[in-house]
């Protein structure tokens, strides 16, 4: 089980054979992945940082003596470098930086889920939160017009911007109930199409595939925490009493945590996740594209976010 990164390393270790039989159930929270970084682009962002650290390729030894400060800065200076001269890569869906590199022996080529890999019967739950980032922390704008998220949007997410309007529009007509800060947060730092593409690439390959929506909103700071990035790890692990500047404390967190924890430990066991606590969890498929919805009340949906996606793949 991880989350963030650690979401991400889940999807790793799943496409590593090397852990054939190591592991039985998986769990990836608002973090995935569905391919490691292509071996040129590796070796390209490693040019930049020999460059940017004035050596040829016959001295790399001599980065192994720099101070570990001094080479961090250096290397993401110089990986930053590559990424702006390589825009076109930003919309590929391409990890770069410093990422797990397919090698074809340890990692293979092409996406993690593959048919024949140790993780072929192996079952997952994937998961992301609906605010992964909630902006009015941060800012003043918790009280924003729908045209002025719209605006945010453009502005501070370039490559949204040609879509800003219709993005929020789709937001607004798939969860019309939802505040314009709510559109904005939902859209901002969305997980949802990586958790897809990793969730239709897992189904494919084969082993059970179970997707989760994590919304529950504390009733801490006005309300503006929202489903945050790393709040429903509290949740998971039934710790919301000791996380209460997270959750709020209370019977009303504990009562979805407990839920939440029952459901988890049913997986684990067993690879089902239906423990009877919440509404009955269907697989996921591609088609139907099925979600827990986990909430105060919790519910299945099925593509929620459909409208997005579609604004999202349009050209």
């Amino acid at each position: 089980m991880g989350q963030s990164g650690g979401g991400a390393k889940v999807c790793t270790v799943l496409a590593m054979e090397s852990a054939r039989g190591m592991v039985h159930k998986a769990v990836a929270l608002s973090g995935n992945a569905s391919r490691a970084m292509d071996q040129n682009i590796s070796r390209e962002i490693g040019k930049y940082i020999l460059k940017e650290a004035g050596l040829k390729e016959s001295e790399v030894d001599k980065l192994q003596q720099m101070p570990w400060e001094e080479y961090h800065v250096l290397a993401h200076a110089a990986a930053s470098k590559y990424s702006e001269d390589h825009p076109e890569l930003k919309t590929t869906g391409m990890r770069m930086g410093f990422a797990p590199v397919e090698d074809g022996t340890i990692i293979p080529v092409g996406g993690y889920f593959q048919k024949g890999g140790h993780a072929e019967n192996i079952p997952v739950i994937f998961s992301a939160t609906t605010a992964e980032r909630s902006l009015s922390m941060y800012e003043d704008i918790e009280d924003i017009t729908k045209e002025e998220a719209v605006a945010y949007l453009a502005k501070n997410y370039p490559q949204y911007a040609a879509k800003a309007q219709a993005l929020v529009d789709a937001a607004q007509k798939e969860f019309p109930s939802m505040k314009p800060i709510e559109w904005l947060d939902l859209l901002a730092w969305n997980m949802r199409p990586n958790q897809i593409a990793s969730q239709d690439a897992k189904y494919a390959q084969g082993g059970d595939v179970y997707s989760a929506w994590f919304a529950y909103c504390p009733p801490v700071f006005d309300g503006k925490l929202r489903a945050f990035h790393t709040m429903d790890i509290a949740f998971w692990y039934q710790n919301t009493d000791m996380m209460y500047s997270h959750t709020g404390g209370g019977p009303e967190p504990r009562k979805l945590a407990t839920q939440m924890g029952k459901t988890l430990r049913q997986f684990m066991l067993t690879g089902d996740p239906n423990s009877g606590d919440l509404p009955k969890w269907p697989k996921y498929t591609p088609e139907e594209g099925q979600l827990m919805w986990l909430d105060k009340t919790s519910k299945v949906l099925a593509k929620p976010d459909q409208a997005i996606n579609d604004v999202l793949a349009s050209n």
